[in-house]
């Protein structure tokens, strides 16, 4: 059975609201960064996904899949065809990877805060992040939307 591939459009709703609905990195022990701290993973120790490992199935993941780039997953990866049982077989490469940097770059900033708690920061770099991409590809962002979701995570806790 032939999985569908989703569009550029519905892959940016997808992480959009997984980040909104998270509301804080995926960041663990698995990489580090040069200076030895935590650094973005796909799957994190605490559960957490980063906007592409929100993407990969359960069953496509690996652990050989982390430290590397979106658009080098296919590489990484010992599955055949990876990106198209992801559904992401018409998108590969530098728009995954994207929006892989609208996580990572609010991750980065985390050096003096908790990576497990949700925060304005975060929400800011990520509707800014998001609002950039949105324009970068010509898609629809509706971050006063995003906003509000990600603020009744704020609220609320995050969702599993």
């Amino acid at each position: 059975m032939a999985i569908r591939q989703l569009t550029k459009q519905e892959i940016f709703d997808r992480v959009a609201d997984h980040l909104a609905k998270q509301g804080a990195p995926a960041v663990g022990e698995i990489i580090t960064d040069a200076g030895g701290e935590p650094a973005c993973q796909y799957r994190a120790p605490n559960g957490r996904r980063c906007a592409i490992g929100a993407l990969i199935p359960d069953e496509l993941y690996e652990v050989r899949l982390e430290g590397s780039w979106a658009s080098q997953l296919g590489e990484r990866s010992s599955e055949l065809f990876f990106y198209d049982k992801c559904g992401l077989g018409g998108v590969r490469g530098y728009f995954l990877d994207c929006l892989q940097n609208v996580h990572d770059e609010a991750a980065e900033d985390y050096s003096d805060r908790n990576p497990n708690v949700p925060n304005i920061e975060t929400r800011d770099l990520w509707a800014i992040g998001l609002a950039e991409r949105a324009k970068q590809f010509e898609l629809i962002f509706d971050r006063e939307a995003w906003e509000r979701k990600y603020n009744h995570t704020l609220a609320v806790g995050p969702s599993a």
